[in-house]
């Protein structure tokens, strides 16, 4: 005997919605996990300049608030030259401020 139509509605409703939580997971914490990659290469004194000067929010996207996909590849490689230059930038700006505190 087979069910019901309403309740074989409700089972494929019931999959879809488990099914399309599932694929999400994967996208959880991407954000963090590419940002702690980025830091790991930087090393904790550079992560902790390059956090300080946001450049972590970089890699979010503004428009959809989600992580770009950037965890390998030359996309990874755009971002942790990215955050390489913004460490030497600041490193600089506080060197000559520095510099000019002395004079």
């Amino acid at each position: 005997m087979e069910p019901p139509s309403h309740m074989k509605a409700s089972v494929v409703l019931t999959a879809s919605i488990v099914l399309g939580v599932l694929a999400l997971l994967p996208g959880c914490g991407a954000c963090e996990r590419l940002s702690d990659k980025i830091c790991g290469e930087l090393g904790a004194e550079d992560c902790a300049i390059w956090r300080e000067a946001k450049g972590d929010e970089t890699i979010v996207n503004s428009r959809t608030k989600t992580c770009v996909n950037a965890s390998f590849g030359s996309s990874y490689d755009v971002y942790l030259n990215g955050a390489r230059i913004t460490v030497k930038a600041m490193k600089d700006a506080k060197e000559k401020q520095l510099q000019r505190q002395k004079k």
